[in-house]
């Protein structure tokens, strides 16, 4: 399954501080996570782990780092992808795997 993510692909220095600008791009996804948007109605949140797209920052804060280190953490946007449907999710769980040999440490 492919999405379009934001990555960060260039640093930019302010002063007493840096950030990142970020571009669309095409990236593979290998796992899913899920958290609820609100109390009332089943309604969620997703974040996908892609494989690193070689023009990500080598400096760009990576949260997937402490699952594996050639996966990269990045929201999903509904409105860039359209057409994306979300995986079923396993009763109880908040993350899925579509890859065998991710997810493991």
């Amino acid at each position: 399954m492919k999405i379009m993510a934001s990555v960060p692909v260039r640093k930019v220095q302010l002063v007493g501080a840096s950030t990142f600008e970020c571009e669309w791009i095409e990236c593979e996804v290998v796992g899913l996570a899920r958290w609820r948007a609100d109390r009332h109605r089943p309604r969620y949140y997703y974040q996908a782990f892609v494989l690193k797209p070689v023009e990500l920052h080598p400096e760009a804060p990576n949260g997937a780092a402490y699952i594996d280190a050639a996966l990269f953490q990045v929201n999903v946007c509904r409105r860039k992808n359209s057409r994306w449907k979300p995986p079923v999710f396993p009763a109880g769980k908040g993350h899925v795997w579509l890859k065998d040999g991710y997810g493991t440490r």
